[in-house]
């Protein structure tokens, strides 16, 4: 089964889609994940130690548990994009997209010729043949997603070119990278910086009825959640794979020396 639509049919009800990260190379802990209501996971295959089979496993744990399977690529390169749109990824993000000309280039990645360049070599993105190829090959953005990331300055003057584009399917920023973009040897930024947030507004204005998917990565908190909305994000993607363990080892570790505590008290 084909998943992009679990983002687009959630956008298209006006409703915020939402999706967690993961990074860890085990599938099951995806497939729990994935369980628990998420329409969506990003793979991380960017700032993480996964590898193609990796990724391939959390894809088919994310159809299992009926998300779909978001793979951000470590970069902007046709060969890895072809791969693991290959493996039955339902969309890909690009990160570091930082101008017009290599948003084409994504585009181009993810579709065949003649709107792109992408190789033939479908097998598991048609269920091996079990589903209907030709129908995949003619409408390729009905079930694969290209999202560039907005993780520098540079690129927010040309937005709305981007925009712009057929083989864009949406766009998603990147706070801590597109922050640290606006570094200089003077001054060192961060996110909550009113000249940050003034770029980040900027792009919102930028995107604001484009029709284009706009989200946004990050870690959840309601100060997040209210921020983002606010500029028309229309997905979120908050939280990895290892802040749901640590969270949980913490709340273990804090409940157990607070009724330790309790009892030695008592005695």
């Amino acid at each position: 089964m084909y998943n992009a639509h679990k983002i687009t049919d959630k956008v298209a009800a006006g409703k915020l889609a939402l999706g967690s990260h993961v990074g860890f190379d085990s599938p099951f802990v995806t497939e729990m994940i994935a369980g628990c209501g998420f329409d969506f996971i990003w793979i991380d295959g960017e700032h993480s130690a996964i590898d193609r089979k990796d990724i391939q496993n959390h894809l088919m744990a994310c159809r299992a548990a009926g998300a779909a399977g978001i793979v951000r690529v470590p970069w902007n390169d046709p060969v890895i994009i072809k791969a693991i749109l290959d493996m039955g990824a339902d969309g890909i993000v690009v990160p570091m997209v930082c101008s017009l000309e290599e948003a084409k280039q994504a585009a181009a990645a993810t579709h065949y010729p003649p709107a792109g360049i992408r190789g033939m070599g479908t097998r598991r993105a048609v269920n091996y043949g079990i589903w209907d190829k030709n129908a995949y090959v003619a409408d390729t953005d009905k079930y694969i997603l290209t999202i560039v990331q907005i993780e520098h300055i540079d690129v927010v003057k040309d937005l709305p070119e981007i925009a712009k584009l057929p083989g864009i399917s949406g766009f998603v920023v990147g706070p801590n990278d597109f922050t640290m973009s606006m570094n200089t040897p003077e001054r060192t930024y961060t996110v909550n910086d009113p000249e940050v947030l003034e770029q980040f507004d900027k792009i919102g204005e930028a995107l604001a009825g484009t029709g284009k998917l706009f989200g946004v990565s990050g870690a959840c908190s309601e100060k997040f959640i209210r921020d983002w909305t606010r500029r028309g994000v229309n997905f979120m993607c908050m939280n990895f794979d290892f802040n749901y363990i640590v969270s949980g080892a913490k709340n273990v570790m804090q409940t157990s020396h607070t009724i330790l505590d309790q009892l030695e008290r008592a005695y």
